[in-house]
């Protein structure tokens, strides 16, 4: 390889054959920058091959990613080892005037494995090189967020990497950097990550992302941070989750869980406390106990897997600790745990769910992507296994069916669904504004709800406009699912009511609650008279609280459903 210049001959004789020309990159500012090769022979059209990279500064240590647009920037890299979902700029980047909030501020970096359906992946977003081999106390930190299940990330650190290529020709290291948990979708900072194990003059980190065709997260990142510290980091732990739920354990059973712990720069060990005797603790899974000792060396630096059990002693009751973790230097981290042991054999398991303008066609309305909207649901829903769901805000009712039907298959239970034949402005299935309303649904069990009936209360149609029409969202009624539920071989009748009241907005909060209440006086009034003996269930989204209110400008202050409190 000889001399670089601007400008370089070749003979006919040496372009006989394919001539391999070297083209070197040394920037002088840093960000994306541009340029060109012109090709040129007498007689011959010219040839214009574009060049582009990225210059960065070898001594930056602070990247918040403004000039990754469109390309990668400030030195940092991507290497996808499997899949075509690529770590790429994002105009959804942190607002650092607000820096746990959603408020979306060109630029970061982000990756998803998600593409018309989960995809796997595997995806590094690396580094410049850093020389810390002076730094009293190389600390590293960034802030990340995260959305919808999917596995976790992972910060890892290489002294060998070349700088180029595939990171598997390297030695990396896990760093057991702490993130935002699963869906959390908030910005979190991660600070303080000591690398002075790792001194060195071409020192990489990296982000590593991993997607399977189950599951698929969201991830973003920015306002990546090195500083040399001239004091050691304070000590800190974290575990992995801050609630663990156990659910239904027979009496005289045990179950496990584990919760994984995590310690940096420990002066001292981390003691775990149990606050109820039915959850212990366990170092090998074997020999359980109330309180829970790890040494510095245990918990220091690693991931530390403590098994958790719940055994509980009384039937039909339910069961809740806070489990606190303590270390010096640090304050008390607390992981709250749970577990009952009402049967579910011998329970009835209802839930209710607005689920946001599920599958429409209107723009804007609803998350953007209506299949991964659906995947989500049913994700959802069958890892409930619930009896009975009542449903808001269902607008697709054939995407409803299907997700029924793939219900039951999955689970092996009979399910089958029912839509309310209303909506707001609504006033049945022929109606022109049905197709695209907010309407109200039951997904039940046909082997435990039997004989259904469904009603919709308080209903007239927008010409009788009678009095419940206005207060119930016009005409987004009350949806009543009146049927026999037999539980443990009793049989009884249960009349279900699902609600979606007026929502409330700030600019006429004082009206939106006039209208609630109103509303909800009726449903009472409706009950007492036609349903006095029925057991009665009201759920959905009732668009103010039980005490107190949301609403502003109301005196007194108490809920627009005071008649049922």
């Amino acid at each position: 390889m000889g001399e670089f210049q601007l400008s370089e001959k070749s003979s006919i004789a040496e372009l006989a054959t394919a001539k391999l020309v070297y083209v070197k990159f040394t920037p002088t500012a840093t960000g994306t920058l541009t340029g060109s090769i012109t090709h040129a022979s007498t007689g011959a059209v010219n040839r214009t091959v574009a060049l582009t990279g990225i210059g960065s500064d070898p001594s930056q240590t602070t990247f918040n990613f403004n000039n990754c647009n469109p390309n990668l920037s400030d030195g940092w890299s991507q290497y996808s080892v499997t899949g075509a979902q690529t770590w790429a700029c994002t105009t959804f980047g942190r607002d650092p005037n607000a820096p746990a909030a959603t408020t979306p501020t060109p630029y970061g970096v982000q990756v998803n494995g998600y593409s018309s359906g989960n995809v796997a992946n595997e995806d590094w977003f690396i580094s410049p090189s850093f020389d810390i081999s002076t730094y009293t106390f190389p600390l590293f930190s960034f802030w990340s967020r995260t959305a919808f299940n999917g596995p976790g990330l992972k910060l890892l650190v290489s002294t060998n990497y070349s700088g180029s290529g595939a990171p598997s020709a390297a030695t990396w290291t896990d760093l057991n950097a702490q993130f935002p948990g699963t869906g959390s979708d908030v910005w979190t900072q991660t600070a303080g990550i000591d690398l002075s194990a790792y001194k060195g003059a071409k020192v990489y980190l990296a982000f590593v992302y991993t997607s399977t065709t189950a599951s698929a997260a969201r991830w973003t990142l920015d306002d990546v941070t090195l500083t040399n510290s001239t004091t050691a980091p304070a000590p800190s732990f974290f575990t992995d989750v801050t609630s663990l739920a156990f659910g239904y354990q027979a009496v005289g059973t045990s179950g496990t869980r584990t919760l994984n712990v995590t310690g940096a720069n420990l002066t001292g060990g981390v003691t775990l406390t149990s606050g109820n005797p039915a959850f212990t603790l366990s170092k090998d899974g074997t020999t359980f106990a109330s309180t829970l000792a790890l040494t510095q060396a245990e918990a220091n630096g690693t991931v530390k897997p403590v098994t958790v059990r719940f055994a509980p002693t009384v039937a039909s009751t339910n069961y809740s600790a806070t489990l606190t973790l303590a270390t010096a230097g640090t304050t008390n981290r607390t992981v709250t745990v749970t577990g009952n042991t009402y049967d579910v054999a011998k329970t009835l398991e209802v839930v209710n769910w607005n689920m946001e303008w599920f599958g429409t066609s209107a723009a804007g309305f609803g998350p953007a992507d209506k299949n991964l909207q659906y995947t989500n649901a049913f994700t959802v829903l069958s890892a409930l296994k619930a009896d009975v769901y009542a449903l808001e805000e269902v607008v697709d009712t054939v995407r409803l069916r299907t997700l029924t039907a793939q219900l039951s298959t999955a689970s092996g239970l009979p399910y089958a669904y029912k839509v309310s034949e209303f909506g707001s402005y609504a006033d049945d299935k022929a109606d022109p504004d049905y197709v695209l309303a907010q309407k109200l649904a039951f997904i039940y069990r046909t082997d435990m709800v039997a004989n259904p009936s469904f009603r919709g209360l308080l209903r007239c149609t927008e010409a009788q406009s009678c009095t419940a029409f206005r207060p119930w969202a016009s005409g987004r009624f009350p949806y009543s699912m009146r049927a026999d539920v037999t539980l443990d071989g009793v049989t009884k009748k249960v009349n279900f009511i699902v609600i979606h009241a007026k929502a409330n907005a700030t600019s006429s909060s004082a009206d939106d609650y006039a209208r609630r209440k109103v509303g909800a006086d009726l449903l009472k009034a409706e009950l007492e008279a036609n349903y006095a003996s029925d057991n009665t269930l009201i759920v959905g989204d009732y668009n103010d609280v039980l005490e107190g209110t949301i609403a502003t400008g109301v005196t007194p202050a108490i809920s627009s459903y005071s008649a049922f409190t």
